[in-house]
């Protein structure tokens, strides 16, 4: 004991505990004002990604180990206030079949939840 302070070793058991992840809460109002502005589809992601999947007739993998890519398409857009995407522009493009079903998708598919009128909204969609 010095000065009202014990040191006492650490007990050994703390050195079989495995971190796997570090968490750091930061209050920075440009990436909270990020995560509450950003635009989705009605039914989250994960119901969207299961929309393309099925569209291009892939059965759903959440390991995504047996998924082939051979490319993406990116897609920029426009969603108007009844949640229709709208003035779809080819970004990145694989060839014209996939852009065109890649555009079709978007389309045929759920409402988005905007978060700012006249936002550009972009999408990769992989093939």
């Amino acid at each position: 004991r010095i000065n009202g302070i014990a040191v006492t070793e650490k007990p050994s058991w703390l050195s079989t505990i495995p971190v796997t992840k570090f968490d750091t809460k930061r209050k920075d109002a440009e990436t909270n004002s990020k995560k509450d502005s950003s635009s989705m589809p009605v039914g989250g992601w994960q119901s969207f990604q299961e929309y393309v999947y099925k569209k291009l007739h892939k059965e759903m993998d959440t390991t995504l180990s047996s998924v082939v890519v051979n490319g993406n398409v990116e897609i920029e857009f426009f969603v108007n206030e009844k949640g229709i995407p709208y003035d779809f522009k080819v970004i990145k493009s694989l060839d014209e079949e996939s852009d065109a079903k890649a555009i079709e998708i978007l389309k045929d598919g759920p409402r988005w939840i905007i978060s700012k009128k006249n936002k550009k909204e972009k999408v990769t969609i992989q093939f």
